[in-house]
């Protein structure tokens, strides 16, 4: 189990959001906290992200795109189910 986190006004919470890096489902964030990779990110919440990825939507969805070479990418991906 996840221990809960402190949100920014001090209460905690036991609802996650669900990662996806460049694509990929990840469990949490620690996966791609380098910033020498972090190209953008992207938040979905509520219908848009049930929407898109189901249930596991329900908490919000954080969409990262790493970079491969050290140059950062301009464009947005689009993410289809």
């Amino acid at each position: 189990m996840v221990p809960p986190k402190l949100t920014p006004s001090g209460q905690t919470t036991q609802f996650q959001p669900l990662y996806i890096i460049d694509g990929v489902e990840r469990e949490n964030s620690n996966d791609f906290l380098d910033p020498d990779t972090f190209n953008s990110a992207y938040f979905l919440k509520g219908d848009s992200a049930t929407a898109i990825f189901g249930e596991k939507g329900k908490n919000g969805v954080v969409v990262v795109t790493l970079t491969k070479d050290g140059k950062r990418k301009q464009e947005v991906p689009r993410i289809s189910k």
